[in-house]
């Protein structure tokens, strides 16, 4: 992926293959080139992914094996029920451009580690240790998600508390690798057109953050 992975890759052998966001059909062509056109005033469509095991199986090959750090992984295994990750989008191509950015400050579902490989571009992480997780107001019913809108600009008027927190930004570039430790609240946003492939990990250090969600 690292060598192939380029917005022309994708126009030139995916363009016809169709995805949807926020309720609309685009072909990849036409997406990158909204891509190649975002600007922080315009962005647009954000976040753009590809769910790999699904949708696209014929790229898996080119973002396998995972690395042996991430080694084992058990969200596959038949032992655990499949009504808690039969949905799961464990392997999945984010596109993105400039000015485009992740909608809500969330971890990952369920405490999975998460590990953000950045393939074309610059990404930039914003992000927030579990002990924060007060100043962040997770909603009641899903303490995984922020209530927090606009959390680049958000109104402090209405979410006080968020002023306390502190958080930590990180700019990732093409061939870098972010792992995201379980319950640990990010968000993300493009800083050029960018290309990132996303998965995650259940194992022995996460496992109890696992059953106790």
């Amino acid at each position: 992926a690292a060598a192939k992975f380029t917005p022309e890759y994708f126009q030139d052998n995916f363009g016809d293959r169709e995805i949807e966001i926020g309720g609309k059909i685009y072909t990849l062509a036409k997406l990158f080139d909204l891509l190649k056109n975002s600007t922080k005033e315009n962005p647009a469509p954000y976040p753009f992914k590809l769910n790999v095991r699904k949708d696209f199986a014929d790229l898996e090959p080119d973002i396998s094996p995972r690395p042996s750090i991430a080694k084992p992984d058990r969200t596959h295994s038949s032992l655990i029920p499949k009504m808690l990750l039969d949905d799961l989008y464990d392997l999945e191509i984010f596109f993105g451009g400039p000015g485009g950015e992740f909608p809500y400050l969330h971890y990952d579902y369920l405490g999975l580690y998460a590990y953000i490989n950045q393939i074309y571009g610059e990404k930039e992480f914003t992000i927030f240790t579990p002990d924060q997780q007060k100043y962040l107001y997770p909603k009641p019913d899903a303490p995984w998600l922020s209530e927090i809108e606009n959390h680049h600009n958000p109104d402090l008027k209405k979410y006080p508390l968020f002023a306390e927190a502190t958080p930590t930004k990180i700019i990732i570039s093409a061939g870098e690798t972010l792992f995201i430790p379980c319950g640990w609240y990010h968000t993300a946003r493009s800083l050029t057109l960018t290309i990132s492939v996303a998965f995650d990990q259940l194992c022995e250090s996460n496992w109890e953050f696992f059953t106790n969600e």
